[in-house]
């Protein structure tokens, strides 16, 4: 089966992948922006209240966040492997490495 036909309108997992784009906008991104809320919120009162962020909500918004960037790789087309619940949730500890193996931030966006 060559490049293109494994891409046609004609193969079930075009359809498939569809199906994930609509359940993942219309499902998944809001249910991650109100978790995402409800953790700011109580992140910023503990900060605010002990003086230093929960360890267990970061570990959590970290694979929060591996997640949602892993379904956008997804829905956009840029890999093929599926999301969770089709793989594992991501670990805290490979979603905060950055590509040279470490846990340094990467450098930020500048706008010149």
């Amino acid at each position: 089966m060559s490049e293109s036909d494994s891409n046609s309108i004609s193969n079930p997992s075009i359809w498939w992948r569809l199906l994930f784009i609509l359940i993942y906008f219309s499902v998944v991104f809001y249910a991650v922006k109100v978790v995402i809320t409800l953790v700011v919120v109580f992140q910023f009162l503990h900060q605010a209240i002990k003086g230093e962020p929960n360890e267990r909500i970061l570990s959590f918004t970290s694979q929060l966040n591996g997640f949602n960037y892993h379904a956008l790789q997804y829905i956009t087309f840029n890999i093929d492997e599926r999301p969770f619940p089709f793989t594992d949730w991501p670990d805290a500890e490979s979603v905060t490495m950055n590509e040279r193996g470490n846990h340094e931030p990467p450098v930020p966006y500048r706008h010149f």
